[in-house]
């Protein structure tokens, strides 16, 4: 999108300052709006070197929540709110139906859904 970062979990242009990495916080915190830092070294998650340069487009101070500023995030959160209550009526509807394996060294793992292995199975 270029060359804009996208928060992965929101598919937003805005990030949380907790999102950041911590070396591109550093870079992000010396910034002001509009200006462009110097060329920084990266190792990208496939372990290859690479350099970015990082501008700031806009910083947005501290802020309760209302729909004129955050509208965007709010209709994230609703959608994803909806979606996982989707997910969630899905599963209790066909939970007592379906047949999970879990491996031992799974079995003492806390699931959000309580999956039950058939007894004899």
């Amino acid at each position: 999108m270029n060359g804009v970062m996208i928060e992965p979990n929101t598919g937003s242009t805005k990030w949380a300052v907790g999102d950041l990495d911590q070396q591109t916080f550093f870079v992000v915190d010396k910034l002001r709006p509009a200006q462009i830092s110097e060329a920084q070294a990266v190792t990208l998650p496939d372990g290859t070197q690479a350099y970015r340069v990082i501008r700031l487009n806009a910083r947005t101070e501290p802020h309760r929540m209302n729909l004129k500023d955050d509208y965007q995030l709010v209709q994230q959160a609703t959608e994803g709110r909806k979606r996982q209550g989707a997910i969630d009526d899905w599963v209790k509807e066909h939970i007592h139906g379906t047949y999970v394996r879990v491996l031992d060294d799974y079995a003492g793992c806390p699931f959000q859904h309580p999956w039950v292995a058939r007894p004899g199975q």
